[in-house]
């Protein structure tokens, strides 16, 4: 998303408690950028997460956020590395509970990377708080409805277009893109579909291309936005993105037993 993933180790994982009488669904925002926002409960304090499947960590806060909750912030000995940009240092601490989409986790492992939150935030001129990234709303399955504006902690209905994902840490799927056999991150944080310059015909960086492509069996056009995606193919195999401007067409769902995605 936005010039900014990373493809650093995942850290730890938070336990799940589900009671089914908090299986309700969370209202979400989608801004003007083309980007999901979710309200979260950090230790029993609110605060606006974006919902980002294409991010390697499972939840990031930003500083002032961290410092408000009164976290300890440790020296991880890790870096992030944005798209553009040096690297950061990445600071981690604690959670007793985080909640979202009726459900309640305890003993989250939260990072912190000084300034990265804020500049994402000024960049798409939307402050917020936390980001939920890939291995923290993989843990359970959930249901995002673009239509309905919510997501909800839940399995999903065993119907829709299927996506079979790679055994890599972010959701990865095979496809083709006019033509050429390519994997694709789904990335619900990336405003738009992305390609690598690779793959767009000496087309201009941040162009955008009216491309047919295919993903679980069954063939889309869309605009694809030229960026280079160098640093996310050697992390995890994908070429292109599939943003928020073609998933916002469908109910997106996640069930963990059945490792993959469903489009309905």
């Amino acid at each position: 998303m936005l010039g900014r993933r990373e493809f650093l180790g995942t850290t730890g994982l938070a336990m799940l408690a589900l009671p089914a009488s908090r299986l309700a669904a969370a209202s979400i925002v989608v801004s003007p950028a083309g980007l999901i926002f979710l309200t979260i409960e950090a230790n029993g304090r609110s605060a606006k997460a974006l919902v980002d499947t294409g991010a390697i960590r499972g939840l990031q806060l930003a500083e002032a956020f961290a410092r408000t909750l009164g976290l300890a912030l440790a020296d991880t000995g890790q870096q992030t590395q944005r798209y553009q940009g040096g690297p950061r240092a990445v600071l981690g601490a604690s959670l007793d509970t985080l909640a979202f989409g009726g459900a309640t986790y305890r003993g989250v492992e939260a990072l912190v990377s000084p300034g990265d939150i804020e500049a994402i935030a000024a960049q798409i001129g939307e402050p917020f708080d936390a980001i939920l990234g890939w291995p923290m709303l993989s843990k359970a399955g959930f249901v995002i409805d673009y239509a309905a504006k919510d997501l909800t902690v839940r399995d999903g209905p065993g119907a829709g277009l299927v996506l079979p994902l790679a055994a890599t840490p972010l959701p990865v799927t095979a496809g083709t893109l006019n033509g050429e056999a390519v994997t694709f991150l789904i990335d619900t944080g990336a405003p738009w579909c992305n390609v690598d310059a690779a793959l767009a015909g000496g087309a201009a960086a941040n162009s955008r291309l009216e491309l047919p492509f295919e993903i679980g069996g069954k063939a889309f056009s869309t605009q694809f936005r030229v960026k280079d995606l160098t640093a996310m193919t050697r992390g995890i195999g994908a070429r292109a993105v599939i943003g928020h401007r073609f998933l916002e067409r469908f109910k997106l769902m996640w069930n963990p037993g059945e490792h993959m995605i469903r489009l309905a």
